[in-house]
């Protein structure tokens, strides 16, 4: 006080005496706030500046100037006589000039501020420290426990800058420049401040930016409850937001900004009277000094605190040397009281996890099946990179969860919880729930996004999108049920379907797929009515009829087991009837409930059956979970892992819009979720971008099994159409008890000629080693009797042809004969009924002489006797012509079975020879029986013929005695009658040693086809596959014919063979795949192969000119002339060896007589 008084003193002397010396310009610019520019304007402004001292205004030696440039600023001092000068402009950018003017001037340059850059001469600084007002921040947060916070700074007061605070965490911090947009600011705050989740926002800018910061809030809509503005310094002086706190070094009112700022002018004024001369000024004060002299009437360590409550600024407090002292509780955004959790941003969400329903009956399925929602909050909130700085609140609206929809309590309970929703609601998992909640919605008009774990089709319908499920459409697993029925070749089955917009989704994707893969579905009655009861069973009945074995049902829980009460009334048991059930009729949960009195009597016909439905707990990451779900709650539900996934699909979809800068809104999250993409429990989730549903979903096939009295979904097969094998088998199927893997036949009618019912049936390995080894023999009888072959009757190679020659017939049976043995080859290996139209199927069996698919008597005894007949009419016509040539000839034996090839051989020996062997030696394919008794086997092609015994054995020992005589003749001739033709004039012909291999090749096919694929189809095919790719090598590089030509589409056709395999498993999981495949693929090779043949291959068999084919046959099979002869050699040829030469000559010169 004492100072005080002798600073006044010495004041009110000089003030007097001295003041018409003094010319003291206050500048101050667009950027001053208005308080202050106020004060100065109305206290220390002269009317007339000619007239210092003004009379009316003893301060009037101070001049009020406005400059907004620097070029302003020049010419102000350019004519002027400026000893001191006082700078308001509260501007960096114009304080750093004029300090500039300071010396080459010669005037004293006193600042209400700091400037950031080093400190110049004669520049003095009249403001409290930053570091003092940021301080003062720090200790307010301090207060509040708060941890973290955001900042924004104008250019001009980066000297406060936060980012060395230990005290609390600074996630962000933005030093503004002066000139900055709204444009720049609102991208600033919206898409980078907001997805922060940071709650404390400390504003320090001039007043231009704090308007535009306080406007961008409000477009980002962060003026709600939970954050908390904190401005300072200039910033406070334009503040508007409610709830706002404002820190400030003086009383907020019109009397305090005047008193502080004529405290400043006026200790100012008294320094500046009393040193007059620069000189002295410059030499007796430091900066220190001159601004502790300056603050000596400010108490810079003391701050006000005030709040921003119903756009009035209303004190609560003060901060005084970093303590905070509050006298009442400020009101912050969004009329709270409530000191806000500032570590993170809430954001409310609703599940719908009731235990009890309205009736007192208990259903707590829903709230387990719920807590994963609430497990998946808490993963977010702890250990998610979503939401990093957000907190996922769940309200539990339990009276809102109930097993059965009631319209009138649904809309009450709902009505009761508007504010408890959230951002989006979680619902059952019933679908009459999940539509009978959007029902209510609708007409409440409660618009936020609502997600569930069931695909609704009756909301298909509508555009609304506010309906959305992690789940997918039962299209999904209609596709999945066929391909699986595809996979076990299985063609007829039966279709139940409950009558509904969900049923019905499931039956016409069903049936189109099935028209797609040639799937039969026998039964014509195939809708369930709704709540199905049992009382009428005639579309069961029509099953039964049917005989029917494989049963597809897509109805719900409600209905399934009357359904299946229904089937055992009728009299079906284990082992009848196999049951493929739908996501909806029979979950994993209700597996257990199967040990129940009330349900013993259908659980041998459910046992083996298959459950498909969505995949839970997928990946490496989905078994995590799974894992968690155990230690957290002793159990696990499939459908926890869909509520899991529900509610993170919402959380990534908020997190996704904030972190963009998005609002949060209804139809925003709606969108959001059809963009986002993760990992989930069950897989990968993504949304159809135009649909409810998911748009990728994994399926699984899981087989219904007992194992030790424990009732177990075992998973079994997987069908993602994601990728390019869309259906993958993963474990083999237990149909029932103790019988893994054997496939039971499509038609219980199949149990009516056969003595035994079709569950008794086993493997015979007995049965394998057998037929094993009668292969074996004959293996070795072929490998035997083609080295005899070649040892008595030396063949070597046919010369190359290098000259052309005329095409006759022959040569064009030579071609068909190579087609023909492709076409076994391909009737042999594995199955293309998927890529291939029926009709074309049967016609390539024909090939084998598989004619099966053209009469309904499929058993093997009729096979059988086409096959008897056959060999019937070769022994006849073998026989017929040895009478006839020993009767006319008189020739030996030897050349009597020589010309006897000549005829027949082509015919029966070579085009024949793999389907004759392979029909004769499946009589001896008995691999399966049941009991492990030689008596009890039975032949596979026909199981009313019990293997070893009766009926049998005469079978097997004719096809032994056929085989002993047919082999040997075979191969003994096939390599060599194409060298004896007689009149047959064969131009190319096959090479002899490839001949053997290939009836080597031809037996092996058909031994292996017979042991190998009833066990495994896949280990079969593979088999095939390798041979024929060695095979066909071989050929590429030793050529089967002695014309290039011939040998090229040979190879060709070989490999055409191995391509159509490869397109027959891709068909398995996509026909439309396998169908383009093999449609490229056999065009690809025709190009190369023609490409080839045109460049390297020059046609050496023309046409003769004027001749067609049917000339040519009639030729062939008319009475021939010597005049005819002309037709065979108007074109000359020549062989490589000229002997060939001669045999040409001597036969064009016979006598055709």
């Amino acid at each position: 006080m004492f100072q005080l008084a002798i600073k006044l003193i010495f004041y009110l002397f000089v003030n007097l005496a001295l003041t018409q010396y003094l010319n003291v310009p206050i500048l101050y610019s667009q950027f001053t706030p208005t308080a202050i520019k106020d004060v100065v304007l109305n206290q220390y402004n002269c009317p007339n500046l000619s007239s210092l001292p003004c009379k009316s205004n003893p301060n009037a030696f101070y001049i009020p100037m406005e400059i907004n440039d620097v070029n302003d600023f020049e010419e102000l001092i350019a004519g002027s006589d400026i000893t001191y000068l006082f700078d308001l402009t509260f501007s960096t950018i114009m304080s750093s000039h004029i300090s500039a003017y300071a010396k080459p001037y010669n005037f004293m340059h006193l600042v209400y501020g700091f400037i950031p850059d080093n400190r110049p001469q004669l520049t003095y600084f009249s403001d409290t420290s930053e570091i003092i007002i940021r301080n003062a921040a720090v200790s307010f947060v301090k207060h509040y426990g708060w941890q973290k916070a955001v900042v924004f700074l104008s250019q001009e007061l980066n000297g406060m800058d936060f980012k060395d605070v230990n005290d609390i965490e600074v996630v962000y911090q933005a030093i503004l420049p002066s000139r900055i947009s709204y444009e720049a600011i609102s991208i600033i705050v919206s898409k980078e401040v907001k997805p922060l989740g940071v709650k404390t926002i400390i504003i320090a800018t001039n007043e231009k930016i704090s308007k535009l910061i306080q406007k961008a809030i409000e477009a980002a809509d962060m003026n709600k409850e939970g954050y908390v503005f904190i401005f300072l310094h200039q910033s406070a002086w334009t503040a508007y937001l409610e709830g706002a706190i404002l820190i400030e070094q003086y009383d907020w009112t019109p009397t305090g900004v005047e008193n502080y700022i004529e405290i400043l002018i006026n200790n100012t004024t008294i320094f500046l009277l009393m040193f007059m001369n620069m000189d002295i000024i410059q030499g007796a004060f430091s900066l220190y000094a001159f601004y502790a002299f300056l603050i000596n009437g400010v108490n810079i360590e003391r701050f006000y605190l005030f709040n921003i409550q119903n756009s009035e600024l209303v004190p609560f407090g003060n901060i005084t040397s970093s303590v905070v002292n509050l006298y009442s509780s400020p009101m912050f955004p969004g009329g709270t009281n409530n000191i806000p959790d500032n570590s993170r941003l809430k954001i409310p969400i609703s599940i719908a996890g009731g235990i009890s329903n309205p009736d007192g009956s208990t259903y707590d399925f829903n709230a387990n099946c719920h807590k994963g929602s609430v497990y998946a909050a808490n993963s977010i909130n702890t250990n998610s990179k979503i939401l990093e700085n957000f907190q996922l609140v769940i309200n539990n609206i339990t009276d809102c969860g109930t097993s059965y929809f009631d319209s009138d309590y649904a809309t009450s309970c709902f009505s009761k919880h508007l504010e408890d929703l959230g951002y989006f609601h979680v619902s059952p998992q019933q679908v009459a729930m999940i539509e009978g909640t959007m029902t209510v919605f609708q007409s409440l008009n409660i618009s936020i996004p609502v997600l569930g774990t069931q695909s609704c089709p009756k909301l298909k319908d509508d555009d609304n999108l506010q309906y959305t499920s992690v789940s997918f459409s039962n299209t999904y697993t209609a596709s999945a049920v066929v391909l699986l029925l595809t996979w076990f070749r299985i063609a007829k089955c039966s279709l139940l379907y409950l009558d509904t917009n969900w049923g019905l989704s499931f039956k016409n994707q069903f049936v189109s797929q099935a028209e797609k893969y040639n799937l039969e579905i026998l039964n014509k009655n195939q809708a369930v009515p709704s709540g199905y009861n049992g009382t009428d069973k005639s579309f069961i009945q029509e099953i039964v009829d049917l005989k029917s074995r494989y049963v597809i049902i897509e109805v719900s829980n409600t209905e399934i087991f009357s359904v299946l009460n229904a089937f055992y009334d009728l009299g079906m048991r284990k082992g009848d009837l196999y049951f493929i059930f739908g996501e909806g009729s029979f979950r994993a949960s209700e597996a257990n409930i199967l040990h129940q009195d009330s349900y013993k009597s259908i659980t041998e016909l459910v046992e083996g059956s298959l459950y498909v439905t969505f995949l839970s707990y997928y990946g490496v990451f989905g078994k995590q979970i799974y894992n968690d779900f155990l230690q957290e709650f002793g159990f696990t539900y499939d459908y926890m892992c869909l509520f899991y996934d529900a509610t993170y699909l919402g959380a990534y979809a908020i997190d996704s819009m904030i972190s963009r800068g998005f609002n949060l809104n209804s139809s925003g999250i709606e969108e959001w979720v059809r963009k986002v993409q993760f990992t989930g429990c069950s897989g990968n989730v993504q949304i159809s971008k135009s649909g409810n549903d998911r748009s990728t979903v994994k399926v699984g096939t899981y087989n219904l099994i007992k194992n030790n009295s424990e009732w177990q979904l075992v998973l079994t097969g997987i069908y993602d159409p994601t990728k390019v094998v869309v259906f993958e088998m993963i474990e083999g199927i237990s149909w029932y008890s103790d019988n893994k893997g054997i496939l039971p036949s499509e038609i219980i009618g199949a149990d009516l000629s056969c003595p035994f019912k079709s569950d008794e049936v086993r493997s015979f390995l007995y049965g394998y080693l057998i037929l094993l080894i009668i292969g074996g023999i004959f293996l070795i009888f072929d490998l035997f009797f083609i080295y005899k072959s070649f040892e008595y009757s030396p063949i070597g190679q046919f010369p190359m042809i290098i000259e052309k020659a005329e095409e006759n017939i022959f040569d064009q049976i030579m071609y068909l004969a190579m087609l023909i043995e492709c076409l076994q080859y391909v009737s042999i290996g594995p199955k293309f009924t998927d890529i291939m139209p029926n009709i074309l199927t049967k016609v390539i069996k024909i090939a084998i002489i598989d004619i099966r698919d053209f009469t309904n008597d499929s058993k093997f005894l009729y096979q059988l006797s086409m096959i008897g007949i056959i060999v019937i009419l070769f022994f006849t016509f073998l026989f017929g012509r040895i009478f006839d040539c020993w009767k006319r000839c008189k020739l030996s034996l030897l050349t009597i079975i020589g010309e006897l090839g000549n005829y027949s051989l082509p015919i029966i020996g070579d085009v024949l020879f793999l389907p004759i062997f392979y029909f004769l030696f499946l009589t001896f394919q008995c691999t399966e029986s049941i009991e492990d008794s030689f008596k009890k086997s039975f032949l596979n092609q026909d199981c009313s013929i019990f293997c070893w015994q009766g009926k049998h054995l005469k079978y097997a020992v004719a096809s032994l005695v056929a085989l002993l005589f047919y082999l040997p003749t075979s191969l003994h001739f096939r390599p060599s009658w194409k060298e004896n033709t007689g009149d047959l004039i064969f131009h190319f012909k096959e090479q002899p040693a490839h001949s053997a291999i290939k009836s080597f090749l031809q037996i092996i096919l058909a031994i292996l086809n017979a042991v190998l694929l009833p066990y495994s189809e896949i280990a079969y095919d593979t088999c095939y596959t390798i041979i024929l790719i060695i095979f066909g090598i071989f050929t590429l590089f030793r050529k089967p014919y002695n014309y290039e030509r011939a040998s090229l589409w040979y190879t060709t056709f070989i490999f055409g063979c191995v391509w159509l395999w490869i397109c027959c498993e891709i068909a398995r999981f996509s026909a439309i795949a396998g169908k383009s495949l093999i449609g490229i693929g056999w065009l690809l090779l025709g190009i190369i192969g023609m490409i080839y043949q045109y460049r390297n291959l020059p046609s050496l068999l023309e046409s003769p000119k004027g001749q067609d084919i049917l000339s040519l046959f009639k030729f062939q099979l008319s009475k021939r002339s010597p005049s005819q002869a002309g037709v065979l050699r108007s074109v000359n040829y020549e062989f490589a060896d000229q002997s060939y030469d001669d045999k040409k000559s001597e036969f064009l010169s016979e006598d055709f007589n």
